[in-house]
């Protein structure tokens, strides 16, 4: 699937104020749209705006294909946006031939699958020395002994090749390589998805360290809102390509103003205050979204304008809001 051409993120940000944000990053508008070979584009991204702070956890969740990783893999510049804007702070950013963007090693990623992410040929000492080695570090003997050790992997790990290392000893090191250059921001897309139940405590566990000794701000991914639950400050619940609710965790499980929202708590087994709303059916083609509100074909309370009209976003008490007619 080939991506569009057009006016990409570099444009908004050599235009953007130059007034610095307050947090860490800004989105604005955010659309990733990407073109088939034949038809429609797949609008996998289509209008999404957030900002985060420094140190902060913000949880994004929702089903396969809402867009989230998506979301994901833009803000870490593996994909090209179409329209919109990504802004770092000062500290984090930097601009080279006039365009801005996170500065090398400031901005990393955990994926899924880790095995897949890793070069098999190579040694966990080498995997680690290599994002250092993008930035700029030559010497980063330190900085991977810091590293391996703050994942509880130890020194004599690092000369074990991936396939040697079991399921969970490769999520640390993911993450190991992810913490080595001191990032601002980590985005975990489903980091602990394919992980026993008991694995994924240690490794939640984990970030939750990580977060306080590197002071690292964490994008968290995922479509299981127990675990989003768990790790985040605030959360992001993502519906066909648009944040349909966004607040602090508590605001959000406690009193979910969104239909979708509250269908995922109905799905997670004693969460209370999430009601008896189901989201039937399935969610729609980002080749075509429905008119109106983009959940209305599966809401059960949905009304006659909620085909017809696309809800404003509301705002309910401090940072949290939600665009449906009937929040």
């Amino acid at each position: 699937m080939g991506r569009l051409s057009g006016r990409g993120i570099e444009a908004d940000l050599v235009n953007a104020p130059a007034k610095p944000i307050d947090g860490l990053m800004e989105v604005q508008s955010l659309k990733t749209h990407f073109a088939g070979r034949r038809g429609p584009a797949v609008r996998a991204l289509d209008g999404v705006s957030f900002s985060l702070a420094r140190n902060e956890s913000l949880g994004v969740v929702g089903e396969s294909g809402c867009g989230k990783t998506t979301l994901g893999r833009t803000i870490a510049g593996l994909y090209r946006p179409t329209a919109g804007s990504i802004r770092f702070h000062p500290d984090v950013a930097q601009r080279d031939c006039g365009q801005a963007r996170a500065a090398p090693g400031r901005v990393q990623m955990v994926f899924q699958d880790p095995f897949g992410s890793f070069n098999q040929r190579m040694t966990a000492h080498q995997i680690l020395a290599e994002p250092l080695r993008a930035a700029g570090e030559r010497n980063g003997t330190d900085a991977i002994g810091r590293a391996v050790e703050a994942v509880g992997l130890g020194a004599a790990a690092l000369k074990k090749y991936a396939h040697e290392f079991s399921g969970g000893q490769r999520q640390r090191l993911a993450i190991a390589r992810a913490i080595v250059t001191r990032p601002a921001l980590m985005i975990a897309d489903e980091a602990v998805a394919a992980l026993d139940v008991s694995v994924q405590a240690q490794i939640l566990n984990l970030l939750a360290d990580l977060k306080a000794s590197y002071q690292v701000a964490y994008l968290f991914i995922s479509h299981d809102l127990s675990v989003v639950e768990h790790v985040s400050d605030r959360i992001a619940v993502m519906y066909a390509g648009q944040i349909v609710e966004l607040g602090p965790t508590a605001n959000v499980v406690g009193m979910p103003r969104h239909p979708y929202t509250r269908a995922l708590l109905s799905a997670v087994s004693g969460v209370k205050g999430s009601g008896a709303l189901q989201a039937d059916g399935e969610a729609p083609s980002p080749l075509a979204y429905p008119t109106g509100c983009r959940f209305h074909p599966r809401c059960s309370v949905a009304e006659a304008r909620c085909s017809r009209d696309q809800p404003a976003e509301r705002a309910f008490g401090p940072d949290h809001r939600a665009g449906c007619h009937l929040a």
